[in-house]
């Protein structure tokens, strides 16, 4: 790989694929060039509210267009990733924001009903206002053995715990997984796994990054708009 930090993948992805689909989600398409400039906007909104390097970043969101350019656009900035799980609830996710020591919280309001005002202390933005696109295109330098991320376990036999990977072992271990589960460029790779587990985020979109594979998100699994999705 000639990329060895995720920024630096979104933006080795924009060179390699262009104008080729990066995500469709529902009437929006953007490239990956469009992608991109996207993410820069978006880590450039989250440095205007004084997200710096290193500070942690809670994602309380469906899957989505604007999950991805989200979650790509904290660790554009320098932050640390922390997704939340949709299905917690209000006093759930509000410990593990609390315990992951999060500046800010990323939600998608209304979202099954939740109503995300109050549930924390730090700042609330919502994906759906233009904060992502309010910035001017902005990227921090990090490294390769820089934390990216810290997916919380579900809590099932016990209370969630936070576990970190650095950029390096995410562009490692799913660079392998594209290996073997022979995703190729121009594939259509619908991901109903969520993106706050794993598997939605990183075999999902990272892997679509490293390969040139178009994302269609599903929020919530039905399987009528999954079939009509993969008509």
């Amino acid at each position: 790989m000639s990329w060895e930090t995720l920024p630096q993948l979104v933006t080795s992805a924009a060179e390699r694929f262009g104008d080729a689909e990066a995500v469709v989600d529902g009437e929006l398409r953007l490239s990956f060039t469009e992608l991109s400039a996207r993410v820069r906007r978006a880590a450039g909104a989250l440095a205007a509210v004084g997200i710096g390097k290193g500070d942690r970043v809670a994602l309380w969101a469906p899957n989505s267009a604007e999950w991805m350019i989200a979650a790509f656009g904290v660790l554009t900035a320098g932050a640390v990733l922390v997704p939340v799980n949709t299905r917690f609830k209000a006093g759930e996710a509000a410990d593990v924001i609390r315990r992951s020591g999060a500046k800010a919280v990323l939600v998608e309001q209304g979202f099954l009903g939740t109503d995300y005002t109050g549930v924390t202390e730090v700042p609330v933005f919502d994906l759906k206002s233009g904060f992502l696109d309010s910035g001017e295109p902005f990227e921090c330098a990090v490294a390769a053995t820089d934390v990216a991320d810290i997916i919380f376990t579900s809590g099932t036999t016990g209370r969630p715990k936070g576990v970190t990977m650095n950029h390096r072992q995410t562009l490692r271990l799913y660079a392998e997984w594209c290996d073997l589960a022979d995703l190729r460029e121009g594939d259509r790779y619908l991901i109903v796994n969520p993106f706050f587990h794993t598997f939605g985020y990183k075999a999902g979109l990272v892997a679509s990054l490293i390969r040139g594979a178009t994302v269609l998100p599903v929020p919530v699994f039905d399987v009528e708009t999954v079939l009509d999705l993969v008509e």
